[in-house]
């Protein structure tokens, strides 16, 4: 059966290809339940260093030590997991302690009616997965009613689709251009990708010691896997290239230099710092002359070199004048912004966050279990032999039947088509024309053998 070889062969290449991918991946595990894999590089009482490749740019990210809970490094001579270093806590300044990831501030749901008054809205996960537009929308509707001081963006994403970062500057540009209550990013421990650009299209911005922000290569996922859009072809290009000047342009409205965001999209940028008369940061697209070097008081510094992503740490954001400064909590937060003792205005716009991210959990526990039990099928048919035709039926059949249901979640829910692609990149509807064929050549094979016993 050469044909029915032949297929197996190719069914074969499109499920296995992906997870070869990860075999030799260092990881690093947070204390939010995050996981990142990557290449260890480094590791300090301050950071984590880690090598991830995007297309075919390496960039480095930087995890703050004090969140980290496991290192587990892979590899030939490879030390064992060890745990991070335990984080010294300071005493907050309120009264009650809240967990890390539970934001600092009252659980009220009543508007507050005196004083000061913010309102949080978590920006966490995914864009265009666990960040929602539509969502984000509604909060800022419910802000409207509620009318606090100050809405919190509190972002902690590792960046997502570019579709829904245009959505969600759009949003921040029109309230920023209609309505009084103001607007306050707060990077909390880590803002990359499209994650990165989306703060700095706030006008206010501030960041938690030890966070980190950047790194926003263009990528695009599709059934050929991951692709780094700027180093593709024309069409890619065409794309990178109106990318990069909606981000310059949503940067330069909100108050910041155009040049932040292009260094973070574009490793062809080269950037440095240099500081007036007056002490005030200025950026200069590099490669920097020496007459451009005497200019200033001190010698320019390389921000970021050619070939690389710019990525900022709170400290190094703050030098450069790319943030508004740095706060711990929301206490501190409403200190530097003028608003001492400010109250949560309500946690309505928290609990509606949360609900997305547990209608997007139980959406990811589906398409795992879906995806497992494909493999879990080309597992039973690899182990079955040619003789035996029922487990080599029933295996494909299942295949076939969670390729199915995996396909109807797409439509639910658009964002597990990403997933797919990524883990079966030979295609869904390939996939399953394939279990197709192999099912219509077994039961050929078997009638044929009926066929041949009945003319005995």
């Amino acid at each position: 059966m050469s044909k029915t070889t032949f297929l197996v062969w190719v069914l074969a290449f499109g499920l296995l290809s992906l997870s070869t991918g990860s075999v030799f991946a260092d990881t690093v595990e947070m204390k939010d339940g995050s996981k990142y894999d990557g290449k260890f590089v480094s590791k300090d009482d301050h950071y984590v260093v880690f090598e991830v490749q995007i297309g075919q740019t390496k960039i480095e990210r930087r995890f703050p030590a004090a969140q980290v809970v496991k290192l587990t490094i892979t590899g030939p001579a490879a030390p064992p997991a060890e745990p991070a270093k335990k984080a010294e806590v300071s005493p907050p300044d309120s009264a009650t302690t809240k967990p890390q990831d539970q934001p600092p501030g009252d659980d009220e749901t009543a508007a507050v009616t005196s004083g000061p008054s913010y309102l949080v809205i978590p920006i966490r996960g995914e864009f265009g997965v666990e960040v929602d537009p539509k969502v984000v929308q509604r909060c800022l509707d419910l802000a409207r009613r509620l009318k606090p001081d100050a809405v919190i963006l509190d972002i902690h994403s590792p960046g997502g689709s570019v579709r829904t970062l245009f959505e969600m500057m759009d949003i921040v540009a029109d309230w920023q251009s209609k309505e009084s209550i103001r607007l306050v990013a707060f990077v909390r421990q880590e803002a990359f990708s499209a994650a990165a650009l989306f703060a700095l299209s706030v006008k206010d911005v501030y960041m938690m010691p030890g966070s980190a922000m950047g790194a926003a290569l263009v990528i695009s996922i599709s059934s050929k896997g991951i692709d780094d859009v700027a180093a593709s072809g024309t069409v890619g290009e065409k794309f990178a290239s109106a990318f990069r000047a909606k981000a310059r342009t949503i940067t330069d409205i909100a108050g910041h230099d155009p040049l932040i965001a292009e260094a973070m999209i574009d490793p062809q940028v080269e950037l440095w710092l240099a500081k007036d008369a007056e002490g005030k940061p200025v950026i200069l697209r590099g490669p920097v002359s020496a007459e451009q070097k005497k200019a200033y008081p001190q010698p320019p510094t390389m921000m970021v070199a050619k070939g690389k992503l710019l990525t900022l740490t709170a400290n190094e954001a703050v030098d450069a004048g790319v943030i508004a400064g740095i706060a711990a909590n929301y206490d501190e937060l409403g200190r530097q912004l003028q608003y001492a003792g400010w109250k949560s205005a309500s946690n309505s716009a928290e609990k509606t966050i949360a609900s997305q991210e547990a209608k997007v959990a139980q959406a990811r526990k589906r398409y795992e279990q879906y995806a497992d039990g494909v493999e879990a099928g080309f597992s039973r048919f690899l182990r079955a032999s040619s003789a035996e035709l029922p487990e080599l039926e029933a295996s494909i059949s299942t295949m076939r039947a969670k390729l199915v249901q995996i396909e109807k979640l797409i439509v639910e829910y658009p964002w597990v088509e990403e997933l797919a692609a990524r883990d079966f990149p030979a295609g869904l509807t390939n996939m399953k024309l394939q279990c197709d064929k192999l099912l219509g050549e077994i039961r050929e094979y078997k009638a044929q053998m009926r066929r041949q016993g009945q003319r005995r």
